[in-house]
């Protein structure tokens, strides 16, 4: 939200995309080695969502005088 409050929605939307690509790449990887449990599904979601954290906290800072 925070990066769509100061008219950056294209990077809002990329960092979305990545972490859905990282996502389902995990998943994938986990149906290729067959290690599918719940365990290992939190693990990939938690993972998808540090990647998220990750770049838009990447596009904030360099953003960060439109804050102010």
């Amino acid at each position: 939200p925070a990066l769509g409050a100061i008219g950056k929605e294209k990077q809002a939307t990329l960092t979305t995309v990545i972490a859905a690509v990282f996502q389902i790449a995990s998943m994938a990887l986990l149906l290729m080695i067959q290690s599918i449990s719940l365990k290992t599904l939190a693990i990939s979601c938690g993972m998808a969502e540090c990647v998220l954290l990750i770049s838009r906290y990447y596009y904030y800072r360099k953003n960060i005088s439109l804050f102010k």
